[in-house]
């Protein structure tokens, strides 16, 4: 088992939430009903952070922002990180891919209370505060802590320039649960649209008319997973003894944005995912377009913006 290392350093120094992203000048954004604030099912905000014994936290203890670089490296490159140092024999992607599938198997289990799964992957101390987070919990709470990899929606290394040399690394994952059952019938939601033709902006009632005969078709209500759930942000720290070694969960925790203390982060978030499934494009390139155009909005004039906005959506349905 790995010597403990030190805490990651989380960052409270972060502007708030994400993005800061403007308003969408592609009219995007989604209708005030899909923005409600009636009741959701959220997970329960835990870190294995602290003392045993206290599950419950705040959020100041988790990383739940991106950086201003992130955002500048978005913009120009599709991408939240520049690739790691050669030295480290660390790609970005293959971390990503590793903290996802790790931490799906680690919610599963702890979820589920089959601790003697996890021998191996989680380092001692965080599975003790695991546990005792996990016995704190209902069993309604424990099953929403749960990670499906395939609700993940972005990810990222938070402290790729202080990470002992590819050997203590922060990965930060916003997921959104029952994702993927969305995901299924996209190419089914652009069918609808090309079919029904609707506004350039896809105003409300036309979007729930869509999603209606999607779920006619295949069963699967893409505004009743949207009202129904709230998008969970989760750190996981991947440490390992020394390149070569293989790494170990040291630390995880887990917020939900229907958390009151977390409604800055939400209405970003679900305006650039109902985005992404309108357009049928990944939630990171929507997120670029959103950077690259609040740009453009500071260059040649919102009006401008405003006259070529019909066009722009037109020419994001029609790819």
């Amino acid at each position: 088992m790995l010597t403990p290392l030190p805490r990651l350093s989380v960052a409270p120094h972060l502007s708030p939430f994400p993005l800061h992203l403007p308003a969408s000048p592609l009219h995007l954004s989604p209708s005030s009903r899909h923005l409600s604030t009636s009741p959701s099912l959220a997970g329960p905000a835990f870190s294995t952070l602290g003392e045993i014994g206290h599950p419950v936290i705040d959020p100041a203890v988790l990383t739940t922002l991106t950086t201003a670089a992130m955002k500048e490296h978005l913009a120009k490159h599709g991408v939240l990180n520049p690739a790691l140092p050669a030295g480290y024999q660390l790609e970005v992607a293959e971390v990503l891919a590793l903290a996802e599938s790790l931490a799906a198997v680690v919610t599963r289990a702890a979820a589920a209370g089959e601790w003697g799964e996890l021998e191996g992957l989680v380092e001692d101390s965080c599975l003790r505060r695991l546990t005792s987070a996990m016995e704190a919990m209902t069993e309604e709470q424990r099953s929403l802590v749960t990670l499906n990899s395939d609700d993940v929606f972005m990810s990222f290394v938070s402290n790729a320039e202080d990470c002992s040399e590819g050997n203590d690394l922060n990965v930060v994952i916003f997921s959104y649960p029952g994702l993927h059952k969305i995901s299924a019938v996209l190419d089914l939601f652009q069918q609808e649209i090309l079919r029904q033709r609707p506004h350039a902006h896809i105003r409300e009632s036309e979007f729930a008319n869509i999603c209606g005969e999607v779920k006619k078709e295949s069963g699967v209500d893409i505004v009743g997973i949207l009202d129904d759930n709230e998008a969970v942000i989760g750190n996981y720290r991947l440490a390992r003894a020394g390149h070569g070694h293989k790494f170990s969960l040291y630390e995880m925790g887990q917020i939900g944005l229907g958390d009151p203390r977390m409604a800055g982060a939400r209405r970003t978030v679900r305006e650039l995912l109902e985005a992404s499934i309108k357009v049928n494009k990944p939630f990171l390139e929507v997120m670029r377009l959103y950077i690259q155009t609040g740009r453009m909005s500071r260059r040649v004039g919102l009006a401008l913006l405003a006259s070529l906005a019909s066009f722009g959506t037109l020419y994001l349905l029609a790819r």
